[in-house]
């Protein structure tokens, strides 16, 4: 159940530096914590909507996220990720972020900005494989048995920018 928090606490994070260029789309979407307003007909909200240092929307997490979402095949990149944190002390790997990415290219960096886990979307787009030498001085943490990536790339493998084309 902590590894499961820990994932959605990183798909939190990952939203408010998404790269979003639809024709309505904020720039961070929060939900998932507690968020009180001072309306005081609706004290809460299940989701708030930030464009250009401004709230843009308050509501139901449905509605926010259907009106002002990430669209598909943007790059989203998080900060925060912490292997320490997971409760089975491992390292989260692509296939964990497959399964709430789908369709967009997703980097969460490590707390010590040396490395970052990528989705399998994203390791396509910097066109990380099985082939991909691992770089001297970099890591490339790949599926056990076999030379595919999977988990954390650190140091020299570390993608610091964006591909072409996102």
């Amino acid at each position: 159940m902590r590894h499961r928090h820990a994932v959605i606490t990183l798909v939190w994070l990952a939203v408010p530096v998404a790269f979003a260029r639809a024709q309505n789309p904020a720039d961070a979407i929060y939900h998932g914590g507690s968020i009180i307003t001072i309306d005081e007909k609706n004290p809460t909200a299940e989701a708030v909507a930030v464009r250009d240092g401004k709230i843009i929307a308050v509501g139901k997490k449905e509605d926010v996220l259907i009106k002002y979402k990430i669209p598909k095949g943007e790059f989203i990149v998080g900060y925060g990720y912490d292997s320490n944190v997971l409760s089975d002390n491992r390292e989260m790997t692509a296939e964990d972020l497959d399964r709430h990415f789908t369709d967009n290219p997703v980097m969460v960096q490590n707390v010590s900005l040396h490395g970052a886990v990528l989705n399998s979307v994203a390791l396509k787009k910097y066109q990380i494989t099985a082939e991909t030498p691992t770089p001297k001085g970099g890591v490339i943490l790949r599926k056990p048995g076999t030379s595919e990536p999977a988990r954390l790339l650190m140091e020299t493998a570390f993608p610091i920018r964006k591909p072409a084309g996102s």
